[in-house]
């Protein structure tokens, strides 16, 4: 399938959007690197998956480390991979699921 990334607009990060669309989105975060991960995004894009993944520490004007993330970090992104009747997911293990895991 082909995928077309662009650059995310506010934060650091690419979106990976998918040639056909499942209706399923996916905020792909990097774990304790804080780092974006674009081949987690583009493997889900491949499979339908509108993808964002975003550098949500340790880029400009961030946090040195995965501590005090303001929750709009996360927010603002999940919103923008809204669609009506669309699922979402933040996939990820330990501190992505802790970071990303508080009730939208």
């Amino acid at each position: 399938m082909s995928v077309r990334e662009e650059p995310t607009t506010e934060i650091e990060g690419v979106r990976c959007v998918p040639a056909t669309p499942t209706g399923t989105g996916a905020l792909v975060l990097g774990g304790s690197s804080g780092r974006i991960d674009a081949p987690r995004a583009r493997l889900l894009a491949d499979e339908g998956v509108l993808a964002d993944s975003v550098r949500w520490f340790g880029g400009p004007g961030q946090h040195d480390g995965p501590w005090e993330i303001p929750l709009e970090t996360f927010l603002d992104r999940v919103a923008g991979l809204r669609r009506p009747g669309a699922r979402r997911h933040h996939p990820g293990r330990a501190d992505r699921r802790a970071a990303a895991g508080r009730r939208w």
